[in-house]
């Protein structure tokens, strides 16, 4: 170790190494914890999404308080504390759009997890985009929260949605995610599963974003079959269910 209090970088990344070798995860959940991360928080936000995933608005609801707000809540968390961002908020243009999060990415995260290759190619930051909606985000929505990356000069999107997406066979948003990755502009489709592993699972946020990055590289939205099913509409919404049902059972 160096004589400073501090770690160099270099060392960190060894020491860190070293932890991966006994704990799954390590260094995923190094990244975390290093962000801020804590359990009873995140589990709090969790707990009112779930909630808000079983609502059926009325005529006078609204929409953006008891559903788009608690899945952006714990999205920005799961990103922010997770590790791939170092500070999240919301951007709007008055009357043209609004881009649920967005922030600089967490370089040294991103580094340690994916390589400082990617790390250039994402480059200084990350949109988010958080649907909580009864249907499956759609070839027009995706292309929408693309547009404005792409505007913006930003490499890298987080998209979640309760619903799932419009995979279908493998056409659509599935083909154009591959694509864009090949030229360096990077897409994570996350679904309900994804914050529900952290819960049931033990996996740190980076590994489930790890996990959506391959599906991208690896073309598994066009030829994955189980990859399909898994970001259905139905499974999605079934895995809601199934959670409310565990966290809220009838008294």
């Amino acid at each position: 170790m160096s004589e400073s209090p501090c770690a160099t970088w270099d060392e960190f990344k060894s020491r860190v190494a070293g932890f991966a070798k006994h704990f799954p995860f390590a260094v995923e959940w190094i990244c975390a914890i290093g962000s801020g991360w804590e359990n009873e928080k995140f589990e709090e936000l969790y707990r009112e999404y779930v909630r808000s995933t079983q609502i059926v608005l009325g005529p006078n609801d609204d929409a953006t308080e008891l559903k788009g707000r608690p899945l952006e809540k714990v999205a920005r968390y799961f990103l922010e504390k997770g590790g791939l961002i170092t500070e999240i908020g919301e951007i709007t243009e008055t009357a043209k759009w609004q881009v649920d999060g967005y922030g600089p990415a967490n370089r040294a995260s991103i580094d340690c997890c994916w390589g400082k290759e990617k790390s250039e190619q994402i480059g200084p930051q990350v949109y988010m985009e958080a649907k909580n909606h009864s249907t499956p985000v759609d070839g027009g929505e995706f292309s929408h929260h693309y547009r404005r990356m792409d505007e913006h000069h930003c490499n890298l999107g987080v998209m979640i949605s309760t619903s799932g997406y419009k995979i279908g066979r493998g056409k659509g948003i599935a083909q154009s995610i591959y694509i864009n990755s090949a030229r360096n502009k990077f897409h994570i489709l996350l679904a309900f599963q994804s914050l529900r592993d952290v819960i049931l699972n033990n996996k740190p946020p980076m590994a489930i974003l790890t996990t959506a990055l391959m599906y991208a590289f690896n073309n598994s939205y066009v030829n994955d079959r189980s990859v399909q099913a898994e970001y259905s509409k139905k499974e999605c919404q079934q895995a809601a269910s199934e959670e409310y049902a565990r966290l809220f059972p009838p008294s």
